[in-house]
């Protein structure tokens, strides 16, 4: 049976018009961004080039921890103290399970399989290291039809370029403005790095342990005494300019807290980028703040050897 050419023809019209509709709503740009200050454009950067890009899921139960965090952090509520554990945490944080199918099934549309993405704990961050050509193949609003092509102008919003910080000269590979399919809307928060210029250096000590001047001495040993809006408490006045570990026992309703089990209690704290426990510095805090703690020190445990 021979089919009428006019017919063909209109079957090949309908379904270039399926695919165009397609592929001009099919994407969804997430964010544009102007080229930041200091940074000068040099070029774009190599295809073959390979970068870490990290994709943040929805979590739709983060308003639960943040409602908890406030109620154990409260002296006055009920979960007062009640920490989470970090299972507990891990399980509020976590994506949809309908969310980690849809932005698997998306990379394997790109050839990026299941074992080679790299979920955080919880799964609710997904790292996955792919060349700069690929990366922009998955970020772009681009399509494969010739008719549909952007201009070039608009095409160089979406690459990943070289940049360079006009002070220091430091390289980063960023892109102004990247695009997501629309059908993923719900299911992912951002992907970066890509429009964010802001590197993560070391921090150095700014500040340093003084005497106050003696009008903050004076307003240290006033009786005055004011009341918390939000919780009622009342503390010294002079918390309402200096916060001192005095002020921090009144707030918290620990003035006359004597502990009992001090060979089980134990805080820790980190150091990232440089940072490290002083111990001169703490005793002179010690000196200042805690007399009773004088002498007093700390033990060093390191991870992975730093």
């Amino acid at each position: 049976m021979r089919i009428p050419v006019t017919f063909l023809r209109f079957l090949v019209l309908v379904t270039l018009l399926r695919v165009t509709s397609g592929a001009t709503c099919a994407f969804k740009l997430r964010q544009s961004i102007d080229p930041p200050r200091d940074w000068v454009n040099r070029g774009r950067a190599s295809p073959s080039q390979v970068i870490s890009l990290r994709i943040a899921l929805h979590q739709p139960r983060f308003s639960e921890l943040e409602q908890y965090l406030a109620e154990s952090s409260n002296p006055f509520h009920s979960n007062y103290g009640d920490h989470l554990s970090k299972e507990q945490v891990e399980a509020l944080v976590a994506p949809h399970p309908s969310s980690v199918e849809a932005v698997h099934e998306w990379l394997e549309s790109h050839g990026i399989r299941k074992e080679a993405c790299h979920p955080s704990p919880a799964g609710d961050w997904v790292t996955l290291h792919v060349p700069v050509a690929q990366a922009e193949k998955i970020l772009s609003t681009v399509s494969h039809h010739a008719s549909l092509l952007p201009s070039p102008a608009h095409r160089s919003l979406q690459e990943f370029h070289l940049w360079q910080h006009a002070q220091d000269g430091d390289f980063l590979v960023r892109t102004t403005q990247y695009s997501l399919p629309a059908n993923l809307d719900q299911h992912i928060e951002l992907v970066q790095p890509t429009t964010t210029f802001n590197r993560v250096k070391a921090q150095r000590i700014t500040s340093h342990l003084s005497s106050p001047p003696d009008v903050q001495v004076s307003a240290l040993s006033s009786d005055a005494k004011i009341t918390v809006p939000e919780s009622g408490v009342t503390v010294d006045a002079s918390c309402n300019k200096t916060i001192t570990v005095s002020c921090f026992k009144q707030l918290y309703n620990a003035v006359d807290y004597v502990p009992e089990a001090t060979h089980k209690n134990a805080i820790g704290v980190t150091g990232y980028l440089g940072q490290f426990a002083n111990s001169d510095d703490l005793q002179a805090f010690y000196a200042d703040q805690v007399p009773a703690a004088v002498n007093t020190s700390f033990n060093v445990e390191l991870i992975n050897g730093e």
